[in-house]
């Protein structure tokens, strides 16, 4: 079935903007790139910007589509659970996240798009922080607070909501350094044992940190 015009120019423009960014990127570069006339970016997404914001929101929505089942549940029991319900709440969270972002339906033009707007803020950064950056670490913050017995002492919940950044970070390394980690291990690729050792690396590090926190 031949692509309709406007997912044409999404795929397009993902793969360029990935390369060159925003400023570097013209509609004429676009166009050329999907074979339409130029006019159709306006047309679909009211110039270069909108559909840049498709983007981005639609990166935004595959990662809450992938997380659909697990949020409001965690949500729940950040709120009511036990905090060993909200360690395990948090495993589970990471491994479906991590399991998505080393899946092929988190593309590498698409990290890289997100990186670079969260690296440099623009405009559109609004899209992915409120969107997705905020709500995800504010419900890994509250069930790591209630995983750690922490709602009372704000210093810990501080560490906590710090401890949320670098957590991400290793997330997105193993998806951004996967020829040098694949190269580095002697692995063949990121088969499903393999990402498994990754997902028990980062649960590791989570419990280990709920741990440390708690005493």
């Amino acid at each position: 079935m031949k692509k309709d015009s406007k997912k044409i120019l999404l795929e397009k423009a993902e793969s360029i903007f990935a390369k060159k960014g925003f400023s570097g990127t013209s509609t004429r570069e676009i166009a050329s790139a999907a074979k339409l006339n130029i006019s159709s970016i306006s047309y679909y997404f009211e110039g270069k910007k909108g559909l840049y914001q498709a983007i981005l929101q639609q990166l935004v929505d595959k990662v809450s589509e992938a997380l659909k089942d697990e949020l409001p549940y965690a949500k729940e029991i950040s709120e009511n659970g036990t905090p060993k319900d909200a360690e395990e709440c948090v495993c589970n969270l990471i491994t479906s996240l991590c399991s998505f972002i080393l899946s092929k339906d988190f593309s590498y033009n698409g990290i890289a798009i997100f990186l670079n707007e969260y690296t440099n803020p623009g405009e559109a950064f609004p899209i992915i922080y409120h969107g997705l950056i905020k709500p995800i670490h504010e419900i890994f913050t509250n069930l790591i607070v209630r995983a750690s017995c922490s709602e009372n002492h704000p210093e810990q919940k501080e560490m906590i909501m710090l401890y949320t950044f670098p957590l991400f970070s290793s997330l997105f390394v193993f998806k951004t350094r996967e020829k040098t980690i694949i190269q580095h291990m002697n692995w063949k690729g990121y088969t499903e044992n393999n990402n498994q050792k990754i997902i028990k690396v980062l649960l590791t590090q989570v419990k280990s940190f709920i741990n440390h926190i708690s005493q």
